[in-house]
C-alpha cells in the first residue's frame, strides 16, 4: 500500500523567534523535517504533503522540497488565513484542527500526521507504518511525558487517558513544565495547576488518521468558524477536536506507547541540544552525514 506521511508545517514558531521548521541541525543545513522524512522513506512511505502557509511555499520548495524530490512524492497544501465568515482583521490562524482540512482532496484512505518541528525517532515511524498496514483505528503514538519537556520553559502536551485496552478515553490539552525535579501541569488557560506522574502517555502530534476522521474534524471547524463571532485569536487544535469525537462516540482512538525520546525547538535555546543528539547518532551510525547524497 501507498504510505502517505503529512507533514504540519505551517507555525512560524513565535516563542522560537523566527520559522523554525527551516532551522538547520545538521552539519549540511538539514532541518528536523530532513530527519523526521529520512526516517519516514526507510519505514516506508513515498509520498509526503506539507501543510504550509502560502507565502512560505518559496522558501519550502527550494530548500528541502529540492532535496527530498528525488527520494519521496512531494506535495504542498496551503492553510488559508482569510476564510468566509472570519474577520479580515484576524491575523493568526486558525489552528491545527483547520489546517488539517486542507488536505482533504489529497487523502483518499489512511496516512500518517506529524509536526514539522518534533524529532521523533525511527522507531516512532516504523510503528507508525506497520499500524497503517494492519489497523484502520486512530493510532496516537504516544511518549512519556517526561521524554517530551525542555528546559526552557512550558510547553503545550495533549495529555492521554486510556482503559486497560490502551484505548485513549480523554485527550487533555495542558501546559506542562519541570519545576524543582517535578513536572506540573494546568489548563490551557493556566487554571487548575496540579502535578503529575512523569510517566503519563502524551500526544505530540503524531498518529495515523483516516478520510473519515477527516471530515468529522472538517465539520467540527466549519461550526467553529461560525461561533467564532469575530474573535481575532481563539483556536481548533486537534487534540481538541479529537477530544470532542471521542465524547460524542463518534470515534475509536488507540494509545501506541513509542520507546523514542522526543527532541523539539520550542525555545531557541532548544536548538544546540537538538544539533548534539544528530551528531550523537549520526556517530551510532542511525544517520549519515549527508542524509540526501
Amino acid at each position: 500500500m501507498k504510505k502517505t506521511l503529512v507533514i504540519l508545517a505551517g507555525g512560524l514558531g513565535s516563542r522560537f523567534g523566527g520559522l523554525k521548521q527551516v532551522e538547520p541541525i545538521g552539519e549540511n543545513n538539514e532541518f528536523i523535517i530532513d530527519y523526521s522524512i529520512y526516517d519516514a522513506i526507510k519505514a516506508g512511505f513515498s509520498e509526503v504533503i506539507f501543510i504550509i502557509k502560502k507565502e512560505n511555499y518559496k522558501v519550502f520548495k527550494d530548500t528541502i522540497g529540492e532535496r527530498i524530490k528525488k527520494h519521496i512524492n512531494v506535495k504542498y497544501a496551503f492553510q488559508p488565513l482569510y476564510i468566509k465568515g472570519v474577520s479580515k482583521k484576524r491575523m493568526k490562524p486558525l489552528g491545527t484542527a483547520h489546517a488539517l482540512v486542507s488536505i482533504n482532496k489529497y487523502i483518499k484512505d489512511k496516512f500518517l500526521l506529524i509536526t514539522a518541528d518534533d524529532f521523533y525517532g525511527f522507531n516512532s515511524f516504523k510503528i507508525a507504518s506497520e499500524l497503517l498496514e494492519k489497523d484502520d483505528n486512530i493510532n496516537i503514538i504516544s511518549y512519556k511525558l517526561k521524554d517530551t519537556l525542555t528546559e526552557s520553559g512550558s510547553v503545550k502536551r495533549g495529555l492521554c487517558y486510556k482503559d486497560y485496552k490502551d484505548n485513549i478515553t480523554e485527550i487533555i490539552e495542558s501546559i506542562c513544565e519541570k519545576r524543582n525535579s517535578k513536572i506540573y501541569v494546568s489548563n490551557l488557560d493556566g487554571t487548575n495547576e496540579r502535578f503529575i506522574k512523569e510517566d503519563i502517555d502524551v500526544s505530540m502530534l503524531i498518529m495515523t488518521m483516516n478520510k473519515k476522521v477527516l471530515c468529522l474534524i472538517e465539520e467540527k471547524v466549519n461550526f467553529f468558524i461560525k461561533e467564532l463571532n469575530g474573535d481575532l485569536t481563539k483556536e481548533t487544535l486537534i487534540p481538541i477536536v479529537l477530544n470532542e469525537l471521542l465524547k460524542e462516540k463518534k470515534i475509536k482512538v488507540k494509545n501506541k506507547r513509542t520507546d523514542e525520546k522526543w527532541y523539539g525547538i520550542t525555545y531557541r535555546e532548544d536548538l544546540d541540544k537538538i544539533k548534539r543528539v544528530i551528531k550523537e547518532k549520526q556517530l551510532k551510525g542511525e544517520y549519515p552525514k549527508e542524509l540526501w547524497k
